[in-house]
């Protein structure tokens, strides 16, 4: 998947066109601060493509490196940050809920 791949420090190239999943991907890379990664148009996803084939080897291992130092501090691999988030979300539906019960 995209989140496995990323975590492997391998470049996620997408386009967020018309696909769900072309979206999900971009959102994972703007989650881990790689937004170089996502084409603005379909010339431009496999231009870049290309070009990150043609650099494997020494350039390829420094995007690698780059990517894995990220999931150490970016939102995507946060899961600590995520529960504590979705926790504060549940008591606020919470609290919500428990006001319009007083009401009804």
């Amino acid at each position: 998947t995209g989140s496995n791949t990323l975590w492997a420090g391998v470049p996620l190239v997408t386009y967020a066109g018309e696909k769900m999943a072309a979206r999900v991907a971009a959102g994972m890379n703007k989650g881990l601060w790689a937004e170089h990664y996502i084409a603005r148009t379909r010339q431009e996803y496999e231009d870049m493509a290309v070009a990150l084939y043609s650099s494997r080897g020494r350039v390829a291992e420094g995007l690698k490196e780059g990517l894995k130092r990220n999931r150490l501090q970016a939102p995507l691999f946060d899961t600590e940050g995520m529960v504590e988030a979705l926790e504060r979300a549940y008591e606020m539906a919470y609290d919500v809920w428990e006001e319009g019960e007083r009401y009804m």
